[in-house]
């Protein structure tokens, strides 16, 4: 699923020339924040529904 996060953050990648190994550490991280991000959301939209 593309997430804005990873747009972002090839357009950084492509800019900077980064190896292949600290693109992939980056994208996992940004891809770990996110599902925290919406996991967090989806915790509180579930309170507020309840």
């Amino acid at each position: 699923m593309p997430f804005a996060p990873d747009n972002a953050l090839s357009m950084v990648a492509g800019f900077k020339k980064l190896k292949f190994e600290d693109y992939l550490k980056i994208m996992f991280v940004a891809k770990f924040i996110e599902i925290v991000i919406i996991a967090y959301l989806m915790y509180h939209l579930k309170l507020f529904l309840a």
